[in-house]
């Protein structure tokens, strides 16, 4: 016997790139005391959370990569290393531009180098690259070294963490 709940639908919008959406709520979820007028500050339309979900597995093997980086390693090891990193944040440049809706995929040699170099300092160099990344204008697009400065990491003393 299949049990058949009555639903509603709710008109609403995918919270990063306002797309509109049609979100289905079953009755029950009303019955159980909750307003399904709450669901539409969390909804994602698939193609934002597909990319934001792609970003998520590229950034983690990044840490990986820079995780292992930070043990000590034979030269071949680190040379491996090298091509996986430069890899993964080619693909982490076009994950970041599909997510900013941005059609100029925006990488440099300094980007790898830069996590190749500091590779303790990962989480915010991948952070700031997104923030730089993000200040772009959509309709404005120039060459990336105007764009986005990667650069070495700040000093220790900046950083919003401290070393016990």
């Amino acid at each position: 016997m299949e049990i058949q709940t009555q639903s509603r639908f709710i008109q609403g919008e995918c919270r990063i790139c306002r797309t509109p959406l049609r979100l289905r709520v079953d009755n029950e979820y009303a019955e159980l005391g909750h307003d399904p007028m709450n669901l539409l500050k969390v909804v994602v339309c698939n193609r934002c959370a597909d990319n934001h979900t792609r970003e998520r597995r590229i950034s983690d093997a990044i840490f990986n990569v820079c995780f292992t980086l930070c043990r000590k390693t034979t030269q071949e090891q680190r040379v491996t290393l090298r091509c996986a990193l430069e890899t993964l944040t080619r693909k982490y440049a076009e994950v970041i531009a599909l997510i900013q809706d941005n059609d100029t995929i925006i990488w440099d040699n300094e980007f790898p180098q830069t996590l190749f170099e500091h590779p303790a300092e990962c989480p915010r160099i991948l952070r700031k690259y997104r923030r730089d990344c993000a200040r772009i204008p959509r309709t404005q697009r120039f060459p990336v070294e105007a764009a986005v400065s990667v650069g070495p990491p700040e000093p220790a003393a900046s950083l919003p963490y401290k070393d016990a």
